[in-house]
């Protein structure tokens, strides 16, 4: 272990691959951070992570496998935290960023204009909305005008009348009129 600078004290020994101080005991890896903080301090609680303090206040640090930050076993340095409050608190994660003011299309990311999910992501309404009438669009696109009725007749501007959205083939309907005619015509009689 060697003393830096900035208080940390770093792990010399194996480096594991996420670049956390690592170490064996009885075959069983074991992080050499969370062994000192329990060593020095105390038991960690379930389900807690170590969280590198040094880390959250070097704003110069790049974060990822390669910081330096995660080999640090200062006690002091380190802090039992939940993995969203860990999340949080890093500079490199979504969470510990400041929230977007507009999304990637520009819409002012306001409170009427953002769905916030259990997972805490937020997602702009007005963007949501276009990719499902879009998706809509895609799926349900628009059927091509009938050039013949269903009993073979042409659907020409002369031959048809619109009844709201429907076209309705005027000969078909003469011809519906005349038997309809005829049919009360021998039933009076």
């Amino acid at each position: 272990m060697s003393q830096q600078e900035d208080g940390c004290v770093r792990w010399t020994g194996y480096v594991s691959q996420l670049g956390y101080g690592a170490f064996s005991v009885n075959g069983q890896r074991v992080l050499a951070h969370r062994f000192v903080y329990e060593l020095i301090v105390g038991p960690i609680p379930d389900g807690y992570h170590i969280d590198h303090l040094c880390h959250n206040r070097d704003e110069s640090c790049e974060g990822g496998n390669e910081c330096l930050h995660r080999r640090c076993v200062n006690p002091d340095h380190l802090e039992p935290v939940t993995v969203l409050e860990n999340l949080r608190r890093s500079p490199h994660t979504p969470y510990g960023k400041p929230p977007k003011t507009a999304c990637i299309h520009g819409h002012a990311l306001t409170d009427d204009n953002v769905y916030v999910f259990r997972s805490g992501v937020r997602k702009c309404k007005r963007c949501t909305e276009e990719q499902q009438k879009e998706r809509y669009r895609k799926a349900h696109p628009p059927k091509p005008e009938r050039r013949f009725c269903g009993k073979g007749h042409e659907m020409t501007e002369e031959n048809t009348y619109r009844y709201g959205n429907r076209r309705i083939c005027r000969q078909c309907r003469r011809d519906a009129d005349k038997a309809a005619y005829w049919r009360t015509r021998q039933v009076s009689e």
